[in-house]
């Protein structure tokens, strides 16, 4: 068999096999315990790109050693992220990373003015970032 015939039929391969594994992720298929912690992508998650997914499920299988006020806050993350357009996502992205390229206390003192911000937004008291060097 010529050597572009085995390249195209490895290719052909790997591609079924790939479609195979996302078929394995789909929501139907994932445990009750990761759809409980998922549940807030429910009707998206199909759709949602493998990467993306594989990302998602690591946060579900720590999501039963979390308080449930930790689990609400997860969950109130993933509706307010899903609720995004692809472009708010993306500006999201962007500026966590700008941020993560910050030295330390500039990062701490930007968290601390977004806590004060939702205070202020939400009516509670002011609350301060109980993570050092965060």
């Amino acid at each position: 068999m010529p050597y572009r015939q085995l390249i195209l039929w490895a290719l052909l391969a790997l591609v079924a096999g790939s479609s195979h594994a996302s078929d394995a992720r789909a929501w139907t298929r994932l445990s009750p315990q990761e759809r409980d912690a998922l549940a807030p992508l429910a009707s998206r998650w199909d759709a949602m790109p493998m990467q993306q997914r594989e990302k998602l499920l690591v946060v579900a299988r720590d999501y039963p050693k979390l308080t449930p006020q930790q689990q609400q806050r997860l969950h109130s993350r993933l509706r307010s992220w899903s609720q995004m357009t692809p472009e708010e996502r993306q500006i999201a992205r962007d500026n966590y990373k700008k941020i993560q390229a910050m030295p330390k206390p500039d990062q701490s003192s930007i968290r601390q003015q977004w806590l004060d911000s939702l205070c202020k937004e939400f009516g509670s008291p002011v609350i301060e970032s109980s993570t050092p060097g965060r």
